[in-house]
């Protein structure tokens, strides 16, 4: 019988590897749902223009792309874009703003595999668009304090990231 070599940069999970991952879902699903959030969920792949659009140089160049009758799509690299193109095509407004959204999916991305860093992997997340309140930005930030309160993780750290703040500092010299 032939043997088939597992894609490089990709994983199998058995079925005590999903029963933790199972686990992991259930509480962030929980939770984010406790905070008023719906789940969503869009195309693996989306049109190439779109991702290229949302995305900075390394990502664009890690684009899985093909081509189709229809023109050219990518897999998606993350999820944030494609709920963008929800927005922006008005996909939204049967949803009272501010939207709050929630998404798990997997994504992928062309790049040398190495410890820690797959071509295909499972994200998770949430948006909260519609709204400039700093407590939405509280709420999301104590979203993921909770889940890993929940999940009993050890000694871990919040890392908080904000690319506007560089951009004003870069606007500022």
């Amino acid at each position: 019988m032939a043997r088939f070599e597992l894609p490089r940069g990709t994983r199998d999970f058995l079925p005590a590897e999903m029963v933790v991952r199972n686990h992991v879902e259930s509480v962030i699903r929980s939770t984010v749902e406790q905070y008023g959030f719906q789940q969503i969920q869009t195309p693996v792949f989306e049109q190439y223009e779109l991702l290229a659009a949302r995305s900075g140089e390394e990502i664009r160049e890690s684009l899985f792309t093909f081509a189709s009758d229809a023109g050219r799509y990518a897999l998606r690299p993350e999820m944030t874009s494609p709920v963008c193109r929800l927005l922006s095509n008005d996909e939204l407004s049967n949803l009272s703003s501010p939207y709050k959204l929630y998404y798990f999916g997997p994504c992928f991305r062309y790049c040398r595999p190495q410890e820690g860093r797959y071509r295909e992997f499972y994200q998770a997340g949430v948006e909260l668009m519609g709204t400039s309140d700093p407590l939405s930005d509280a709420e999301v930030i104590a979203m993921p304090v909770k889940i890993l309160q929940k999940l009993e993780v050890p000694d871990c750290q919040l890392l908080i990231g904000d690319v506007g703040v560089f951009r004003q500092l870069l606007e500022e010299d």
